[in-house]
């Protein structure tokens, strides 16, 4: 059973900060459970825009894919700072990751394969 990261008191203070290495292993984990959920939205979208992985098109649209999946992830990183770190008003100061909304999906599949609204 692995040690607990403190005691219960230190558990209940929002100022407590763990252990450094602790800390590290956290956050590591944070940033994959929000790199993966990034890159497939960007997969997802660039498939069925036709430039996706297994497409006719893989090689010459690779370039708009990595261009996707930086943006999805710059933006991500920039609003998960933001929520963190929090300006002026602004922000939980928690550790909340923000990434890519899997909600528009439905509705932009259609639009990039060309087939209308």
């Amino acid at each position: 059973m692995p040690a607990p990261l403190g005691t219960p008191e230190q558990l209940r203070d929002p100022d407590w900060r763990p252990p450094l290495p602790q800390a590290a292993a956290l956050g590591i984990q944070h940033v994959l459970a929000m790199f993966v959920s990034n890159v497939a939205v960007a997969v997802i979208l660039a498939t069925a825009a036709g430039f996706g992985p297994g497409s006719p098109q893989d090689a010459e649209g690779l370039p708009d894919l990595t261009y996707l999946i930086q943006l999805s992830m710059l933006f991500a990183g920039a609003a998960t700072l933001l929520q963190s770190l929090g300006a002026g008003p602004v922000g939980a100061r928690l550790p909340i990751v923000h990434g890519t909304s899997f909600a528009f999906i439905p509705i932009m599949l259609p639009l990039v394969a060309g087939k209308g609204p």
